[in-house]
């Protein structure tokens, strides 16, 4: 009598094995198409940035053709210009140079 629960138990057990074997399997099938899905996809996606990326390098180089460049000879013109810094809060700022001259006026001091 033992002898039968065990085999029972047995097929039973081995039913279950069975069952969760073929659900691992399914399983895994169906995690390798997802991958190739995925891998499907990146190598789309991938392909539509580069076709964009040089699509729009293309266009900008298109448009800046469109402008003519002009070369004109560089012309430095210096003009001298006396200044004094006499009277009441008069101060001259050299630009160029970055030079600061001031008068002694009270608010310099």
């Amino acid at each position: 009598m033992s002898d039968l629960r065990e085999d029972e138990q047995l097929k039973v057990d081995n039913e279950k094995l069975s069952a969760m074997n073929s659900i691992l399997l399914d399983t895994a099938k169906n995690q390798e198409n997802l991958i190739k899905h995925f891998r499907k996809m990146l190598v789309v996606v991938s392909i539509c940035f580069t076709v964009i990326i040089c699509a729009m390098v293309a266009g900008f180089f298109w448009y800046e053709s469109q402008f003519d460049t002009v070369e004109t000879e560089s012309t430095t013109t210096t003009t001298t210009t006396d200044m004094d810094t006499s009277g009441e809060n008069a101060n001259i700022n050299n630009v160029t140079n970055g030079d600061m001259y001031n008068d002694s006026a009270t608010h310099n001091e």
